[in-house]
């Protein structure tokens, strides 16, 4: 770990201080003195606690000419939920009349809260960085989607979209149906996974995914009249899957 010493320009292994960087965050010494008034912590990847490391903040920011300030700010703990690029999913469809989407929050799993991770239906700054990939594995995810741009690799679809109905653990089971229903989208195993039954109904999650029913309630099940708890719209890869599927029942 590098050191700060007020006598000495230099650290212990000869680097300038103002170069170094103590918690490898992407933000130098030097920076982080230089951030506001109350300056980041140079020993804190997350000065705010919010979910982001302070150099991926500075890094992926923009200026807010609503607001006059960056749109992500290291020192600023509220905007991990905010979705400044709008590229999260409106499973409403509908419009106001004024063209805009309308917006719906939902407790998709019935546990008596809006589920966090569809918070105005939106791919928000937390989870655009906690999508990433930690590549050099020094707990840095240093690839991530851009919390400031709607369609990050530019193939016309939105990076929330892409990103919730993709199947990290390649358990055939989108994300964006584990994560709502507690089922952890990178652990394809025992109850998280295609086999798993968490509710012991009898039907596994795939089944329950399958028919967009709730695979932790088992009066919500593919025999039962409650079927889709209000689910999206699945993508057509998924609709074949389902079809398939009940063929073969």
């Amino acid at each position: 770990v590098q050191s700060l010493n007020p006598l000495s320009a230099l650290d212990r292994y000869g680097i300038p201080e103002s170069e170094g960087d103590m918690d490898q965050d992407w933000l130098n010494n030097s920076a982080e003195f230089a951030r506001d008034v109350s300056h980041t912590d140079p020993t804190d990847p997350d000065t705010d606690a919010d979910g982001m490391p302070d150099g991926w903040e500075v890094v992926h920011a923009l200026w807010d000419p609503f607001t006059a300030k960056p749109n992500l700010n290291p020192l600023d703990g509220s905007d991990p939920y905010e979705d400044p690029d709008w590229d999260g999913i409106n499973y409403t469809g509908g419009k106001d009349p004024q063209g805009n989407y309308i917006i719906r929050e939902r407790d998709y799993n019935k546990d008596g809260w809006i589920d966090p991770v569809l918070e105005n239906e939106s791919f928000c700054n937390v989870e655009e960085y906690l999508y990433g990939d930690d590549l050099d594995r020094d707990g840095i995810n240093d690839r991530t989607p851009h919390p400031n741009r709607y369609d990050t690799d530019e193939d016309e679809m939105s990076d929330g979209w892409e990103a919730l109905w993709n199947d990290n653990d390649a358990d055939k089971m989108s994300n964006w149906f584990e994560l709502v229903y507690g089922l952890n989208p990178f652990d394809p195993e025992g109850v998280n996974g295609t086999f798993g039954d968490p509710d012991e109904d009898g039907f596994t999650n795939l089944q329950e995914f399958l028919n967009n029913t709730n695979p932790r309630d088992p009066l919500s099940n593919p025999d039962t009249i409650e079927g889709s708890m209000g689910m999206p719209p699945m993508p057509p890869r998924y609709l074949d899957e389902a079809a398939d599927r009940r063929e073969e029942d």
